[in-house]
Order: structure tokens, then C-alpha cells, then sequence
């Protein structure tokens, strides 16, 4: 799956970006409440190098933001730490393709424009979500694009027709996350993408029994709590059978008929893996953790701005 354009510079010493990374740290929003307790939460947002200033006040501004942080890091690294992390670059762009769609959806051209300046989708990709068409043609450029690296994404024009363009964002996510927890990855990368599939299979479960849905829920391969087992608490259809899958994962107790926010309990689980992680004295796990760190503020902004009218429901989703 060919989703990320290639860079042709040469990159820097790992030893050199991570010093960089340490410098960018400071610009990082550490005190959310403070934020939170100010007139006007989104003045109180500080600028930075890499997020400037929120102007627009859009999630696909935020994204942008984290977009330009994205294509900097991935472009200061040399050859072979890029290989390395090119699976993450691959999970964040994800994001990147779905906004963009959303966009071609509602005929929104200049948003697109925008979204792809710094994009590090592959050129293919690019030029299938700028097409003069409308979603349905898009979609299935996209599906033909992706088909052509791995056989299996020709399943998303399928998905598209039947379950809509929300069924089709589901799809690419699971089917690209499967994808590349295939590959030769390096050991964190490994554990922190099999990490994120256990995230969003316990997701889908959770959602498929609280809501009732009648469908039977689509799990990933490649995590570290086997798809059978999830099949398996699907099909008993036992909403106390999830909890110990959600203790598993984050560390705490948690009643899943009445949790609160399971979402965040599990990205904030995955925060405190990374920051551990990012300890070790070889540099990846320092790189993977300032990532992260830019990929969940770039979530935090985003609820800020959705919900800036309701401080109380910033505080329960926002993400440590």
C-alpha cells in the first residue's frame, strides 16, 4: 500500500532531530486548565513554530497544523529512520484522506486544497481526492489507488455502496491498520500500532453492544487481544465480559455498562505507553512519543473547539 509520497532529501542524524524535538517540547500545550479556566479558552491557546496562531477555529485547520509538524519531522529524518516510522506517518494520514472526503462530500474544493499543502499523501492519492468529480467517483479513484498496492482495499467500493461514506471511512481504517501490521516493522512501532487495532477493536465492541447493533462488528487482525476472543464476547452478547478487556488496556477499573468516556481511557493509556516508551536511550521512542504528543493535542484542540460552550465536556473527553 503506496499511500505516502516519497521524499527525495537526505534527512538529518537521528542524534540532530531528536535535539530538535527536545526544543519544539517547550511550544507543547501542558496546562489544558488553564486554558480551560480563561474567558475565552481558544485566545488562550498559545501559538507555536509548527501550530501558529487559531485563526479559522476548524478541525481542518487543527489537522493542518498538525499536518505541517507531520511532513517537517518526516522530512528532517534520514533514509532509514523514515522506513521506520513511515507506518505512523501512514496511521495519521488516514485522518487526512477521510477530511478530505468529507469535504468532496459537501463540494468543499478550496478545504481540500488546503488539506493536502502539506499532506504527505502519496501523488496518486492527492490527485484522485482533487478530481473533478463528484464523492462516489472519488471514491472509487481512491479504491482503485489503494487496490493497486494491496488487492483487499478494492472492498471499499463495496463498502461505500452499502454503508455510506461513514461505513467506507471504517473501512479504510481497518483495512490499512490490518494492512500494516503485516509488515516488517521495528519492535515499538510494532507494539504501538498492534496497541492502536486492541484500541479500536475494543471500540467497536463496546459500541456494538451498548448500541444494539445488529450487524456483526468488524475487528482487526494483528493486536494483542486475539479477534476470536472478541467475536466470541460479540456473539454472547455480554457487556461485562468488555470490562476486564478495557482494565487490560488502561490499567483501571471500569464498569463498561456506565464507563464514561472509553475512548479517552484508552488514548490516554496509550499516552502513558508512549511517554515510558520514549525513555529509551536509543531516540525512536523519543520521536514516537513527540508524535503522539502532537497527534493528541491536535485532538484536544479540536474538542476545544467543538465544545467550547461546554468547559465541563472538554474536561471528561480531553485526552492526557
Amino acid at each position: 500500500m503506496e499511500l505516502l509520497r516519497t521524499v527525495h532529501n537526505r534527512g538529518y542524524p537521528q542524534e540532530y532531530l531528536q535535539a530538535r524535538i527536545r526544543g519544539r517540547r517547550a511550544y507543547q500545550i501542558g496546562d489544558w486548565e488553564r486554558i480551560l479556566s480563561a474567558a475565552d479558552p481558544l485566545e488562550a491557546v498559545p501559538a507555536s513554530p509548527y501550530r501558529g496562531a487559531l485563526t479559522v477555529r476548524s478541525e481542518e485547520e487543527v489537522w493542518q497544523n498538525l499536518l505541517r509538524e507531520l511532513v517537517w519531522l518526516y522530512c528532517q529524518m534520514d533514509q532509514r529512520v523514515r522506513e521506520i516510522f513511515s507506518p505512523v506517518f501512514v496511521c495519521f494520514e488516514l485522518r487526512t484522506l477521510v477530511l478530505c472526503l468529507r469535504n468532496k462530500g459537501e463540494r468543499n474544493d478550496r478545504k481540500i486544497e488546503e488539506l493536502l499543502f502539506y499532506s504527505l499523501l502519496a501523488g496518486k492519492v492527492q490527485k484522485a481526492l482533487k478530481a473533478d468529480q463528484d464523492l462516489p467517483g472519488v471514491i472509487d479513484a481512491v479504491a482503485g489507488v489503494l487496490s493497486a498496492g494491496a488487492m483487499r482495499f478494492g472492498r471499499l467500493r463495496n463498502i461505500y455502496r452499502e454503508q455510506g461514506l461513514t461505513g467506507f471511512e471504517q473501512g479504510l481504517t481497518n483495512l490499512s491498520l490490518g494492512e500494516v501490521i503485516k509488515g516488517p516493522l521495528h519492535p515499538l512501532i510494532r507494539e504501538f500500532i498492534s496497541r492502536l487495532i486492541d484500541t479500536r477493536n475494543v471500540m467497536t465492541l463496546y459500541k456494538h453492544l451498548r448500541w444494539r447493533i445488529k450487524a456483526p462488528p468488524a475487528f482487526i487482525e494483528g493486536g494483542g487481544i486475539r479477534e476470536s476472543a472478541l467475536r466470541e464476547i460479540a456473539e454472547k452478547n455480554d457487556m461485562a465480559e468488555v470490562s476486564p478487556l478495557i482494565r487490560r488496556l488502561t490499567g483501571e477499573e471500569v464498569e463498561a455498562a456506565s464507563a464514561g468516556n472509553v475512548e479517552r481511557l484508552l488514548l490516554t493509556a496509550i499516552t502513558r505507553l508512549v511517554r515510558r516508551r520514549g525513555r529509551e536511550p536509543a531516540g525512536t521512542g523519543l520521536i514516537l512519543d513527540h508524535l503522539w504528543r502532537c497527534y493528541v493535542e491536535a485532538l484536544n484542540l479540536s474538542l476545544l473547539i467543538h465544545c467550547r460552550d461546554d468547559r465541563e465536556a472538554v474536561r471528561r473527553e480531553l485526552v492526557q
